[in-house]
């Protein structure tokens, strides 16, 4: 096993690395922060946790995948919806 280690201790193994790899990243291409919630109006996630996913951890991810959920569910958009598309509404091209 592979490990960071810092003063001794072990701070990330190569498993859980290699498990934070495995959850891609949210981000759909539409950037763009609604100063109402502070969030992407594409992946809805907070900044800090745009800044953050590269060095989260696979545990980390999951509880901002699930903050995502929650958030689109407050929105009332489908968790499979595409930017833009909220409840009642379509897309325009």
């Amino acid at each position: 096993m592979i490990a960071l280690v810092c003063a001794g201790h072990a701070l990330i193994s190569d498993e859980s690395m290699t498990a934070a790899f495995d959850l891609p990243s949210p981000c759909i291409s539409v950037c763009q922060v609604d100063n109402a919630t502070g969030c992407c109006i594409g992946c809805y996630r907070a900044i800090d946790e745009i800044r953050e996913w590269p060095i989260l951890t696979a545990d980390e991810k999951r509880a901002v995948l699930a903050r995502i959920a929650d958030r689109k569910t407050a929105a009332g958009v489908s968790a499979g919806a595409s930017a833009g598309v909220t409840a009642g509404t379509t897309e325009s091209s």
